[in-house]
């Protein structure tokens, strides 16, 4: 199979699951699975279309997954003094640098130990922990996804 059938079949499965999930609504016969189709739609968007394609684009996975660690470094530079083992300077690039590190370790589910969030950014933490780990497996599956062909 050359590169460029390969190219179009992937387009072809993400217009398919895309069509899966507008026929979900359209077969639901009541409120009650309108609104299951509504949340399964959506978290199937969120978690498989949006980053990835339905695991077609390692490219835009891989994007989405730098946007999350360089988007949680932001307040975690902001609001360092919540997060025990932090190096304290004015300077905000290390602050910033420190904070990225911070995040990537947290997003692989790493976890050092060097530096851990006390109060409220511990939610914050475990939220992009969370994230980290399912964006870990649809890596796994992106990559399977392209390796077995």
């Amino acid at each position: 199979m050359s590169t460029w059938e390969r190219e179009k079949a992937d387009i072809m499965f993400v217009l398919e699951m895309r069509a899966k999930r507008r026929a979900r609504i359209k077969n639901a016969r009541n409120k009650l699975e309108k609104l299951k189709a509504h949340t399964h739609n959506f978290v199937e968007w969120l978690l498989a279309d949006l980053p990835s394609k339905y695991g077609t684009n390692w490219v835009r996975l891989f994007l989405f997954s730098l946007l999350i660690i360089i988007g949680n470094a932001v307040p975690y530079t902001l609001w360092s003094a919540y997060i025990e083992g932090f190096p304290q300077t004015s300077n905000y690039l290390v602050r910033f640098a420190n904070a990225l590190y911070y995040s990537l370790v947290t997003f692989t589910t790493l976890g050092y130990g060097d530096m851990h969030p006390t109060g409220w950014l511990k939610a914050l933490s475990a939220l992009e922990a969370l994230t980290g780990a399912v964006f870990m497996a649809l890596i796994v599956a992106v990559i399977a996804r392209k390796w077995m062909r």
